[in-house]
């Protein structure tokens, strides 16, 4: 049995800049302004990050210290030796995040990538599932 609460039902936000204002009615992304909300989006989104730390990534020595993935909010960034080692990370990240029903904004997700400490034209994709 599978259970879900809809928390964007009838939730509306005002925009107002001096007499002019615009409401909007998201469906979409972390509901801003409730004080649940990131906690409920970090524990749902809990195994999304695991995954960018488990084995799957070896990650990058950094400073003597190995890293793998980091997370705040709703951002995530992920660190690798190589390009296609991030290519094969992104896509289990995808299948991951729409198993959790969860989907990346490719428009809001970058890449940069370094040869000899220098940026790299070289990029990954980010493709959802």
């Amino acid at each position: 049995m599978s259970s879900r609460v809809d928390i964007y039902s009838g939730n509306r936000m005002d925009f107002a800049v001096g007499k002019e204002s615009i409401r909007i009615f998201p469906t979409a992304g972390v509901r801003q302004g409730d004080a649940l909300s990131s906690p409920i989006f970090n524990l749902a989104s809990e195994p999304l990050v695991r995954a960018g730390k488990s084995n799957i990534n070896p990650g990058f020595l950094l400073f003597g210290s190995l890293v793998k993935t980091t997370a705040y909010a709703d951002d995530i960034a992920v660190v690798t030796n190589s390009p296609s080692e991030l290519q094969y990370i992104l896509n289990v990240l995808s299948l991951t995040a729409n198993t959790l029903g969860l989907q990346f904004n490719a428009g809001k997700c970058a890449c940069l990538v370094f040869d000899k400490g220098k940026p790299s034209e070289t990029s990954a994709e980010l493709v959802n599932n």
